[in-house]
């Protein structure tokens, strides 16, 4: 009768892992000599430490296996204590590695945050000290035959995205002829609504 092939033994195990680890160990030699650089490629160290991540798992397996295979091959407590005190140790590297890594990029992070901050902060002073271009736009009197000629002049100010609320409001003041009847009708209107929303146009 056919039998299954046997499991692999620790020892055998151990030889496994221990190909793996000449691969791994150059491989975080390397990225800890780029973290230990006053400009670390961080390119080369995100794609190195892509790499190493599935083989770092294939030796967490090994790690467990090789221990689970000695209590079945019945190895001595002092050779188990041993072997799990020797896997810490590698483990204590890699995570340094890894802490350190995402130390780098958790600081990238932050710079790009902080730039974001201070571009919409340059954005928004923008805003705030934008004039439009000086040009005469005619002052509205109220009078309906002169209203879609005043608007088409005004409304460009009304739809600019570069103007707050409250400088909206100063240049359609600014555009209603004094004591007509649209002057004494908009004094009696607040400059924005309750929720410092859109400008309050008043259709006169």
């Amino acid at each position: 009768m056919a039998t299954g092939t046997p499991p692999p033994t620790s020892i055998e195990l151990e030889r496994r892992r221990e190909i793996l680890r000449k691969v791994v160990t150059p491989a975080m030699a390397v990225i800890d000599e780029e973290l230990k650089k006053e400009a670390p490629d961080k390119n080369a160290i995100r794609n190195k430490w892509s790499a190493l991540e599935s083989k770092i798992q294939r030796l967490k397996e090994y790690d467990d296996s090789i221990v689970n295979a000695m209590l079945t091959d019945g190895s001595e407590e002092d050779d188990i204590i041993s072997e799990e005190t020797g896997v810490m140790a590698y483990d204590e590297q890699i995570a340094d590695l890894k802490n350190r890594t995402e130390a780098l990029f958790e600081i990238e992070r932050s710079e790009d945050a902080a730039s974001s901050t201070s571009s919409y902060k340059t954005t928004r002073e923008f805003h705030k000290s934008y004039k439009p271009p000086k040009f005469k736009i005619m002052e509205f009197d109220g009078k309906i035959s002169n209203w879609l000629q005043w608007w088409n002049q005004f409304k460009g100010i009304h739809e600019s995205n570069d103007l707050l609320t409250q400088q909206k409001f100063q240049h359609l003041v600014q555009c209603i002829k004094p004591d007509s009847r649209a002057a004494k009708l908009l004094a009696g209107y607040p400059q924005v609504d309750a929720s410092g929303g859109n400008l309050l146009i008043v259709y006169l």
